[in-house]
């Protein structure tokens, strides 16, 4: 994906919740979210770029824009690359 994809999440993922990890389902693989994960994952609702993302990442975490841009776009890559993120 590019810095201005909007991904979006794949309707065949469930998530759910345990012991305060967010994890995505998909058939029977099971992937565990961290709170940068899980923040990435909230915002791709095919509105946000991925820009935004590493935006809004970077004031919440206080980490700097081309760090949080790397992260996102490494992420984004591997949630697509498993077919849990789609390109809007």
């Amino acid at each position: 994906m590019k810095p201005e994809s909007k991904p979006l999440r794949s309707f065949s993922v469930a998530t759910t919740s345990q012991d305060g990890n967010l994890y995505l389902v998909q058939g029977d693989a099971a992937f565990r979210l961290g709170d940068v994960e899980t923040a990435i994952w909230g915002l791709s609702n095919g509105k946000n770029s991925i820009v935004d993302i590493a935006s809004t990442l970077s004031r919440d975490y206080g980490i700097d824009v081309k760090t949080a841009m790397k992260d996102v776009l490494d992420f984004v890559k591997q949630l697509s690359d498993a077919d849990l993120l789609d390109d809007e």
